[in-house]
Formats: structure tokens, sequence, C-alpha cells
């Protein structure tokens, strides 16, 4: 009688909830030469305390966020949907990113990987002058310029926002130009706060206190940056700008 009772509670009792598996999505991405690209991983379920280990990078490559330890990179595994690789300056061809998801106690639980491509950059031949007809100068070509146009980009809030993030955490330890990259994607979406902060990476005066003169900057693209800050809302774009060193 206890073994039949025993079953009939097995058969109405609840059925036993499904372990979710964790899992790990991986997307290649591709840009030009100098520009961060997103790493392109995804996880599902990770554990708590997990990390993604990621191996293939060459030595000189960083990501922006999660630390270098012996020859890979360690990455909390909450983090690893925002994170983008910086390639070495001029850098042009392919890495392959090797990830593996480990749990706190180290053991791999799911491998993958992501092709990251960068272009070279396009030069311009110089057009020949016409044999009788005047022509005006060519204007001077500045290498990897940034973006003077106002069309917005559609970027994911959360993107923008670890962007902006991590931008201020580059900024800030004096790393400017990599920095630089990071804002300027971010104000690609219309945020005003990355919009100042591309500004302060040019502005003379800011750059000045932080060590990093020279250069890095510029002027006007300083006024420039303010000024798209100012158009999308930020308050402390108009201060800058009123402070700014006026242009000679």
């Amino acid at each position: 009688m206890s073994s039949l009772w025993q079953s009939v509670k097995a058969a109405i009792g609840p059925a036993p909830q499904r372990k979710q598996v964790a899992s790990l999505a991986v997307e290649d991405s591709s840009g030009p030469a100098n520009a961060p690209l997103p790493l392109g991983m995804r996880l599902g379920a990770p554990p708590s305390g997990a990390i993604v280990a990621i191996n293939g990078l060459p030595g000189d490559a960083r990501l922006t966020s999660g630390k270098r330890v012996a020859n890979e990179w360690r990455v909390p595994a909450s983090e690893i949907s925002a994170v983008s690789v910086i390639p070495p300056h001029g850098f042009a061809g392919q890495m392959v990113a090797m990830a593996e998801l480990r749990d706190s106690n180290g053991a791999v639980l799911v491998v993958g990987s992501s092709r990251l491509s960068w272009k070279p950059a396009v030069t311009v031949a110089p057009q020949p002058s016409a044999a009788v007809t005047a022509v005006p100068p060519a204007r001077s070509v500045v290498a990897s310029p940034p973006p003077q146009t106002d069309a917005v980009r559609n970027l994911d809030p959360k993107e923008i926002s670890g962007l902006v993030k991590r931008g201020q955490d580059l900024l800030t330890s004096g790393d400017v130009s990599a920095a630089r990259l990071l804002l300027l994607r971010a104000a690609e979406g219309g945020d005003a706060r990355a919009a100042l902060l591309v500004a302060r990476t040019y502005d003379p005066t800011v750059l000045k206190q932080l060590g990093a003169s020279g250069p890095l900057a510029d002027l006007a693209q300083a006024r420039n940056w303010y000024q798209k800050a100012k158009e999308w809302g930020d308050p402390e774009a108009q201060r800058q700008l009123d402070t700014l060193m006026p242009t000679r």
C-alpha cells in the first residue's frame, strides 16, 4: 500500500524543472582600420561568477572590458555582450577570437569563436592638374577623420551607455585615443553626453589637464562637438563653449 501511495504522489506532483544549460552565441564583424569592432558574443544562462576567457588576439590588441592575464583576456560573463576589440594602430586583416565560458571553479562549460576583419584605410590619389585651366588647391585630408555629418544611427541605448562608460574610464586613465574611438561610436547614436566627451578629447584645456596635449588637440573639432552636445540637450555644453579658447 505504501509503495502504491508513493507512485500516486509522484504521478500528481509537480514536474521537476529542467536545468538551464549555458550557451554561447557568436557573430562575426568587420570594419575599417583603427575602428573598434564588437566582439560579437552573447551568453545564455551563465552561472553566477562565470567568466569568458578570450584567446587568439595579438598582444597589442585590447578589449574595452576585462583584464589580460598571461596570454588571455578574462571578461566577467555579465559584460561580454558589450565588449569591443581595439586593434593595433594601422592593423588590416583578420583575427579569430576564441572564447571559453568558465564557471567560478574554472571548469569550461562551452566554447566558441568569432572572426573580426579590418579593411585597409582607403587612400585617395591626387587628381592631376589641368595644363591650362587653373584649379583651386585641394583640401588636405586628415587620416581617420571623425564623422562630421548630423546623421544619427539607431544604436541600442544599453550599447550607448556601455560605450560612454568605458570611454569615460579610458579618458580618465589618460588613454585619449582609445576613448575617442568608443565615444565617437556612441555619439553616432545622437547621445548628447557622448558628444560632450568627444569634444573633451579635442579640447586643449582638458587634454592639458590629462597630460595628453599636443597633436591630439583640435580647437575646431572641440567647438564642433560641444555645439552638437548643446543641440542634443547637454546643459554643460554651452559653458564649455563659453570657456573654450577663441579661434585665432
